[in-house]
């Protein structure tokens, strides 16, 4: 078996991710994975109304997160804001329920965690239990999640992902 490298000194460690809804209560609506940075005209990513229906990516990973906003009645609210989060280089991702990543929660209760919705994680058991090995993605062994009530998404990058208001 080949040894998995880990980074920093080995530890578990979560870092911050800023994004404008850290501490949001968000709702991921849609994943495209796919297509190109650029596109012609008649390829333009198409959508009906707030969703993509059509999608030309393919060397990318695009969410699509809706940010709760605290003064409205419900959660769904009709016009809770979009963001693309958007992530180049992507070595892997996964989706799980919140279930499926209670070795973070585990350590949320030691470690503290330093943001509620979006953070960095590295050295824990999905690194360990993979060749990830961080594939040629982040050479410092991070990977973000976006953690909502409903599920989690974690990406291995190399680069912190762009987001943009989607419109």
């Amino acid at each position: 078996m080949v040894d998995k490298p880990l980074w920093g000194d080995g530890t578990f460690e979560f870092a911050r991710w800023e994004t404008p809804f850290e501490n949001t209560d968000v709702e991921v609506m849609e994943i495209a994975w796919g297509g190109g940075p650029l596109w012609h005209e008649d390829h333009k990513p198409q959508w009906a109304g707030r969703s993509l229906f059509k999608s030309p990516f393919d060397t990318r990973l695009t969410l699509v997160v809706r940010v709760h906003e605290s003064n409205a009645d419900e959660p769904g609210y009709p016009n809770d804001p979009l963001y693309f989060v958007t992530f180049q280089d992507v070595s892997a991702f996964r989706v799980l329920d919140e279930g499926g990543l209670l070795e973070f929660w585990r350590q949320t209760e030691s470690l503290g965690r330093s943001g509620g919705t979006t953070f960095r994680v590295r050295n824990h058991q999905w690194s360990r239990e993979s060749l990830l090995a961080f594939l040629p993605g982040d050479e410092d062994g991070w990977s973000y999640v976006i953690a909502t009530g409903g599920e989690c998404v974690e990406v291995v990058a190399r680069d912190t992902p762009e987001i943009a208001p989607a419109s």
